[in-house]
């Protein structure tokens, strides 16, 4: 996968969702040398960008995130074999990773003092409904938990779907369904899984508790 050729408009679009996380394929028009706010893309070109956006899908550089796309840790490793930058700094998927929590964080804030204010969190549309979701599962994230990467490093599912709701009911969000929660991690957020030490148990790999959450412990 690292040696993975890129054309020059698939520089320019991984480049362009390194630099902005959970970038739309609005702000993709850019690629093509168009004001992503004033200008609209020709047939030709939707069909160039749509056709190139599938074909790195297909090969699991970028994945999608409800109203915008990701990259993939693949994808990172591809970035550095093309020997391409993000400004005056090198590729880091780590880095990468940490720029989207903060970035969906920042976004959850303000979602989460509209909630407040207007009480309006159930009665949005059911897809920004789905969106929202994802925010209030990386605040918890964010908040007692450590990305490490580490496939040493584990939390059962069983217990992370407990804490989670736990908080949830205290902060009075809706609580998670144990399966809608498994889609979520996997197909959203990117969380892999597997059986620990040959038990039934399944946890979620390269994240665990953070120390000073003595409650998620």
């Amino acid at each position: 996968m690292a040696k993975e050729r890129l054309s020059k408009l698939q520089r320019q679009i991984l480049e362009k969702i390194y630099n902005k996380p959970a970038q739309s394929k609005k702000g993709l028009k850019v690629c093509f040398g168009k004001d992503p706010l004033r200008q609209s893309l020709t047939n030709s070109e939707r069909v160039v960008l749509h056709k190139s956006l599938n074909n790195m899908l297909r090969k699991g550089l970028i994945e999608r995130l409800r109203g915008g796309y990701i990259l993939t840790e693949a994808c990172c490793d591809v970035l550095k074999a093309n020997e391409c930058h993000a400004g005056e700094k090198n590729i880091s998927y780590k880095d990468y990773q940490q720029r989207l929590v903060k970035e969906l964080i920042a976004i959850f804030g303000s979602l989460e003092k509209a909630r407040e204010k207007y009480k309006v969190i159930r009665s949005v549309h059911p897809a920004r409904w789905q969106h929202r979701r994802n925010f209030v599962l990386v605040k918890f994230i964010h908040e007692h938990c450590e990305m490490t990467h580490d496939p040493e490093d584990f939390i059962y599912m069983k217990k992370f779907h407990e804490k989670l709701n736990e908080w949830c009911k205290k902060k009075g969000f809706a609580i998670f369904k144990y399966e809608k929660l498994a889609i979520n991690m996997k197909w959203e957020l990117g969380f892999r899984n597997r059986r620990i030490d040959k038990r039934p148990k399944f946890a979620w790999i390269g994240i665990k508790w953070k120390i000073i959450s003595d409650e998620c412990s």
